[in-house]
């Protein structure tokens, strides 16, 4: 059954005080009646709608620095100088190493492989030699190197004296060749390697005998540069009498001259300076005794030889004693 009202005043659900109390709020009503927020879920935005803005570079500065070509080959050469550097210290740790343990192998004189006569001793300037001392004794080993020079062009003056110089005896080019043989490898052997071990290990042993042969080898430089003739020197006495029968030969005696008077001032000159290296060490006379007493008696073979001659001399004692 329907009810028509003909206006708003006859309607009594037409009061705004009724109307406040029948109309539902705007969150709706929970089960119990009361009214209740219901949470609002957020608008979605449609993903193909998003536009992301693009990253901008920061902006360029006159200020900031640049590397030009300089600069990079600078770099680069202080990065090779640096891997230089620490693969001649690995290469050190090696030989230390191999020095301990004493599985090095010689690498001196360098011969090829297909060699009968294999290499005899182990040189290594940057890994024996302490850093203070490795120029002295490079300029050892330069000095060995113009000495082995000067005897070969000994021998070239000697042919040349006895070729062009009448009379001239066979022992100016005989002899020379005698001095290669002989002093090369002695000059090597008694007073390179033995600066070269003093230095090394600081033995004094090792640095008296290095004063005791060098000074000898001086010696024998000012002697080749005096130039006996009958001996093959090439010196200045034998230049008077090359310069009496040719020019050119007194020439090339002049310069064997020059060669090794020059040669006997370096030596000069290197023996001074290891002396004075010498005097800044350790080192001393008593130590070269007792080196020399540790090592000498040490040796296995000095050791069976005194063996050996005390066990003869026992039985000449007894021998003799019997008869």
């Amino acid at each position: 059954m329907s009810f028509a009202y003909d206006d708003d005043e006859s309607n009594p659900f037409a009061d705004p005080s009724v109307r406040q109390h029948t109309q539902p709020p705007s969150g709706g009503f929970d089960y119990g009646g009361t009214a209740r927020q219901v949470p609002t879920q957020p608008a979605r935005t449609n993903p193909a709608s998003y536009q992301q803005q693009p990253t901008q570079p920061p902006a360029y500065s006159p200020n900031q620095p640049r590397l030009n070509n300089d600069d990079l080959l600078r770099r680069q050469e202080e990065l090779d100088r640096k891997a230089e550097e620490l693969q001649r210290k690995e290469q050190e740790l090696k030989n230390q190493a191999a020095a301990k343990s004493g599985t090095r192998e010689n690498n001196f004189p360098p011969l090829p492989s297909f060699f009968p006569v294999k290499p005899c001793f182990y040189q290594d300037f940057d890994s024996d030699i302490p850093a203070e001392f490795r120029r002295t004794v490079q300029l050892l080993y330069y000095m060995w190197l113009v000495y082995i020079i000067s005897l070969l062009y000994n021998f070239v003056a000697g042919v040349s004296y006895y070729v062009m110089v009448k009379d001239a005896a066979i022992e100016s080019a005989a002899m020379p060749v005698i001095y290669i043989v002989v002093f090369t490898p002695c000059a090597y052997t008694c007073w390179f390697r033995a600066a070269y071990n003093a230095f090394r290990a600081d033995s004094s042993f090792n640095f008296f005998l290095f004063f005791f042969t060098f000074f000898v080898q001086f010696c024998v430089c000012c002697f080749f540069a005096i130039g006996p003739t009958s001996y093959g020197m090439m010196g200045w006495w034998t230049l008077i009498s090359a310069f009496e029968d040719s020019t050119v030969c007194g020439l090339i005696v002049m310069v064997a001259a020059v060669v090794f008077t020059l040669e006997a001032a370096g030596m000069a000159y290197l023996l001074q300076r290891v002396h004075s290296l010498y005097r800044t060490t350790d080192a001393s006379f008593t130590k070269a005794q007792a080196e020399f007493s540790t090592n000498v008696m040490g040796n296995q073979h000095v050791q069976r030889a005194a063996a050996g001659a005390a066990t003869q001399a026992a039985r000449n004692t007894f021998t003799g004693g019997s008869a």
